[in-house]
């Protein structure tokens, strides 16, 4: 890439423009107008570049650059602003909302009078993927209005997961949210009825107990209410009967509220989303740990190096590594997701396209699970870039389980991802970004 143009000093921008050019970022937006000549140092790299006004959250207007490798992508964030009347909340926690009832208000004076068919992205961050709290308090957030929402662990939007609580069936909303009543009217404790359960939110400084009681005082409810039963934090949704709970209350970034929120359901369910277990901590599912690598491994994220591999990013920098491999006999490496919900589950494996390096066509796989251990062969030179079934198991409750993988054929044996399906919850099946 030749030198960037002198009017921009920016790294930050030229970073984003990198990022972008690599395919890291889908599309990417720069909060001010660009010059024409720099549009034109922009489309001779290969990115489509658009101009457009649109409105700020606090309601100010401003015209923005954005830009993508894709037409496509510009072309829908263009229908999202320019038709749809979007709003885009991006890289969201705690420490945006100097008022959360502000916040409410706003949120909910804009589904009122935008548009329709109007469209609302929420993208949230956490600093660590475990931190279930923080995830629980922004999905409620974005639960006040009928937002989309994502959660990412850094602002650059590197790293992305999914949790169980983004496949309730709550079916659609019967009302907006409301403040229960109590009688300290400062308490931020709110609820939003669906037709298929409820969302609890707690937006205080303290600790605040919600009551199945006080819920029954509140239009739209239809209880009695469950907790879904979940694999990621059994020990939160747990399958009970709701009768009360205490979300938790605290001070978050510049002594702004900090909550909790929960999920409740009409109807027992059970939701279990797949696990996945990679050989690096950016693409292993909440609630598990990456692959305990044993012997000679060498981890790359060069994506010169392989192709088709599991991966959300390829940033050596940053530890984020696509993908592990060895030519050393007896090398392993474990696989051990966390089981919240006993069960039967299918087993996958993914490896990619070693560049330049022939794969092992003989690699020795072991599965531990309830009824024992299978161990089998299998050809990594073949069936690359996809999820490959290893069979059905029972597992139980815990880390008892697991996979391994175990270099024994001359050529390079691949340690990239293992995924655990299980049969008793619809979801679907997740695919390479």
């Amino acid at each position: 890439m030749d030198t960037i143009q002198k009017n921009i000093k920016d790294f930050e921008f030229y970073y984003l423009v990198e990022l972008t050019r690599q395919k890291i970022k889908p599309l990417s937006r720069w909060e001010k107008p660009l010059p024409e000549r720099t549009h034109r140092w922009l489309r001779r790299h290969g990115l489509y570049v658009e101009q457009i006004p649109r409105k700020t959250q606090s309601g100010n207007s401003l015209t923005e650059t954005i830009f993508s490798t894709s037409e496509n992508y510009t072309n829908l964030y263009q229908a999202i602003i320019l038709f749809c009347n979007g709003m885009i909340l991006e890289n969201h926690n705690e420490s945006r909302f100097a008022d959360i009832r502000a916040y409410i208000g706003k949120i909910s004076d804009w589904m009122q009078t935008a548009p329709e068919p109007h469209l609302m992205m929420w993208d949230a961050f956490i600093w660590e993927k475990d931190n279930w709290r923080m995830m629980r308090y922004t999905l409620g957030l974005a639960m006040v209005g009928d937002a989309y929402y994502g959660v990412s662990i850094d602002e650059l939007h590197h790293r992305h997961y999914y949790y169980d609580e983004f496949d309730v069936a709550l079916g659609f909303p019967t009302t907006d949210i409301q403040k229960i009543t109590s009688i300290d009217k400062r308490t931020g404790k709110y609820v939003r009825f669906f037709s298929g359960g409820a969302m609890l939110l707690c937006t205080d400084y303290r600790d605040q107990e919600f009551t199945d009681i006080e819920l029954q005082q509140m239009p739209g409810y239809s209880g009695p209410y469950y907790r879904f039963s979940g694999g990621q934090r059994p020990s939160w949704n747990n399958g009970k009967l709701f009768e009360k709970i205490t979300l938790k209350g605290s001070t978050g970034a510049g002594k702004k509220p900090r909550g909790d929120m929960i999920l409740l359901v009409k109807e027992p369910q059970v939701v279990v989303s797949p696990i996945i277990v990679d050989n690096n901590e950016h693409a292993t599912s909440p609630g598990s740990k990456p692959a305990k690598l044993n012997g000679s491994w060498i981890r790359t994220g060069n994506p010169d190096k392989t192709e088709n591999v599991f991966c959300l990013s390829y940033r050596e920098n940053k530890k984020h590594y696509a993908v592990a491999f060895t030519d050393k006999p007896e090398s392993s490496a474990r696989f051990t997701p966390n089981i919240g919900v006993e069960g039967r589950y299918e087993v996958f494996e993914w490896h990619g396209d070693l560049t330049g390096l022939a794969e092992a066509d003989s690699v020795r796989f072991e599965i531990n699970h309830q009824g024992g251990t299978r161990s089998f062969l299998i050809n990594q030179d073949i069936a690359k870039g996809q999820w490959n079934s290893l069979g059905s198991y029972e597992f139980q409750k815990g880390q008892s389980s697991y996979v391994q993988i175990i270099s024994v054929d001359s050529g390079f044996t691949q340690a990239d991802a293992v995924m655990f399906v299980p049969s008793f919850s619809s979801v679907s099946l997740p695919q390479i970004q």
